[in-house]
């Protein structure tokens, strides 16, 4: 019954690769590509499935890159017709003359750095080229038309259902926010029982946080380019997960600091310390006021503590206490973005005043 269950879930899985999955901009695209063919059709243009191929481009991630982009093939195709009418009126439509012209357009458009609307350019010049049984101006105005009607579509569907990227912003900081707090969970295991997590497994953690964190950060561009067409959200939509990036560095360097502390030590004040910071951030991880003050104060007497003890005798000692402070500021600048994170005023290094102020009192 076992093996019959198993086999079974392997079949359906291999049956779920076979099952699209449609999603808005999928679905956005089919039906520019609707419009298009359909309109291009009315209009008895020749190929129109040439216009369902242009909308596929012009439906983008997000509204500005459409327009833009759209703009810049529109443009390309006015070339590549050009180029084609051209071409086709003094040298007639031999073989070397598609590759020639497709030669000089790609090099253009490479020049120009408008790599994305090459495509667009060089096939419209092709068509043009190659059209039958219409003149060399009829068949570049043709293609110029099909592109119009590709990326007009293709932009106003983009424009009437908008791609709607908050819910899959706000998921992506949310998971972010607790990946990262397993990572400190498990700074704050290995601080407890002296024993630190091999840095090849830790790693693999490391870069699966990263990898969604890359993700975040590409939709926050996609958030950020359509930032003028929704003005009720905030601009600054790249600064959570490049502040979640920076405490996953610190939270590496963590690591690699405990791999070279000695096992015997007690680390006592800095397993103390990590664990406030598990409190502060499984506050903020379930969106509750933090107390910021109090993170402070402890900061501040781990501090104390570091520049009352007995300086080392040996080597062995003096590298087992750098390593104790290398963690200590770690774990300093971890806090210090976690602060940045809830929109806390930026007091850079706030241990800054605190020396001034014991140095003053001795």
């Amino acid at each position: 019954m076992v093996r019959r269950f198993i086999a079974a879930k392997q079949n359906f899985a291999g049956l779920q690769m076979l099952v699209p999955v449609l999603g808005g901009r999928t679905l956005k695209t089919c039906v520019a590509i609707l419009l298009s063919v359909f309109t291009a059709h009315l209009c008895h243009l020749s190929a129109p499935q040439f216009a369902g191929i242009v909308a596929v481009l012009a439906v983008q991630p997000s509204v500005h890159r459409s327009l833009r982009q759209g703009a810049q093939q529109l443009l390309s195709a006015l070339i590549g017709a050009g180029a084609g009418v051209l071409c086709l009126s003094i040298f007639g439509p031999p073989s070397l003359v598609f590759a020639l012209v497709a030669l000089v357009l790609m090099g253009l458009h490479v020049r120009w750095g408008w790599t994305n609307s090459l495509l667009v350019a060089v096939v419209i010049s092709l068509n043009t080229i190659g059209s039958q049984g219409m003149s060399h101006l009829h068949s570049g105005i043709n293609q110029i038309c099909l592109v119009s009607l590709g990326i007009g579509y293709g932009n106003l569907v983009n424009l009437l259902i908008r791609p709607a990227h908050g819910p899959r912003y706000e998921q992506l900081l949310l998971r972010s926010q607790r990946e990262v707090f397993r990572l400190l969970r498990t700074i704050h295991k290995d601080l407890s029982r002296g024993v630190a997590t091999p840095y090849v497994a830790f790693r693999r953690h490391l870069d699966n946080v990263r990898m969604m964190l890359d993700e975040g950060k590409r939709i926050s561009v996609l958030m950020r380019e359509d930032h003028k067409f929704h003005q009720e959200t905030n601009p600054s939509f790249l600064h959570a997960f490049h502040t979640l990036e920076s405490m996953v560095e610190r939270i590496r360097d963590l690591n690699k600091s405990l791999q070279r502390l000695n096992e015997e030590q007690s680390q006592y004040e800095l397993t103390r310390l990590v664990d406030v910071l598990i409190r502060v951030q499984r506050r903020v991880v379930w969106g509750r006021n933090c107390h910021f003050s109090f993170v402070d104060a402890a900061f501040r007497q781990v501090d104390d503590y570091f520049h009352t003890r007995t300086l080392p005798v040996d080597h062995t000692a003096f590298m087992t206490q750098a390593s104790e402070y290398h963690l200590f500021v770690h774990l300093l600048e971890y806090y210090t973005k976690l602060k940045e994170l809830m929109g806390e005023p930026s007091k850079s290094y706030p241990l800054a005043v605190h020396h001034a102020q014991r140095n003053a009192g001795a």
